[in-house]
């Protein structure tokens, strides 16, 4: 499976961006680029370490022990047959902020500009409350809602899903995680990304899933992943492609006779 923390290989000797993201008109190209730019900005190195440990902070017990992705205290206690003692008071409170956020939730309403709109108004409030039920919208943003309050940002992104109703589609709300499904320009200011020169959302994937998917591309991936081209450490994909831990994506999987 892609090793996302091995991509600073597809960069030059000044860190800087890939050789390939100069001047073009290949999407791909430049969305590489982006993404390279994004992951390895000392904002995102720092959130992913920051934020892990966040979540290990409100998990309790031997996660506690994490500091910079670091458990060298923890092991050493192990090893000499320590006790390791953990006090969670991290989990209650976020419980209870997150319980005040399901407690004083509010019904969205769309305010007409003039007296003329009321009707228009109106309607269009039903009209977005109904769609909120439809989609359990505030499930999801109270997700998000404790999310950031954990690892201090959350993302969530409106897709249309074409999947039943194909002629109109179906508004949908899909809760992301910063830094492991979407990743986004590091200097950016304002809050709904509108200032942000690029926001991608990414999937981790196994090689033989995706050349399964695109067979007619099979060759260029395989050729772009061998070569170090900014997605595996050199060296990385020189064994069978079907090689993984059994703690993968899919669960624990094993191979039938």
């Amino acid at each position: 499976m892609a090793d996302a923390d091995s991509i600073a290989a597809g960069l030059d000797e000044a860190g800087g961006h890939p050789a390939e993201s100069g001047p073009s008109s290949d999407l791909a190209v430049r969305s590489r680029a982006w993404f390279l730019e994004a992951w390895n900005h000392e904002f995102w190195r720092k959130y992913r370490t920051q934020s892990a440990e966040d979540v290990g902070y409100y998990i309790g017990g031997e996660y506690q022990w994490t500091k910079d992705g670091d458990k060298t205290d923890l092991e050493l206690l192990k090893k000499n047959k320590r006790a390791t003692i953990s006090i969670n008071h991290i989990q209650a409170q976020v419980d209870i902020l997150t319980g005040f956020e399901r407690q004083n939730r509010f019904d969205m309403r769309l305010l007409p500009q003039g007296e003329e709109d009321e009707g228009d108004a109106k309607l269009m409030t039903w009209l977005l409350k109904f769609v909120r039920e439809q989609g359990d919208f505030p499930a999801v943003e109270s997700e998000a809602f404790e999310n950031g309050v954990i690892a201090g940002m959350a993302a969530v992104d409106t897709p249309i899903d074409w999947t039943e109703d194909p002629v109109n589609g179906k508004i949908d709300l899909e809760l992301l995680t910063p830094g492991e499904d979407v990743i986004w320009d590091p200097y950016w200011t304002k809050a709904d990304l509108s200032d942000a020169r690029y926001v991608i959302k990414f999937r981790s994937t196994f090689l033989a899933d995706l050349t399964a998917q695109y067979p007619k591309h099979a060759a260029k991936i395989l050729e772009a992943v061998r070569g170090g081209g900014g997605v595996f450490k050199p060296g990385a994909a020189a064994g069978p492609l079907s090689e993984f831990d059994a703690k993968d994506a899919y669960g624990t999987v094993k191979a039938h006779a």
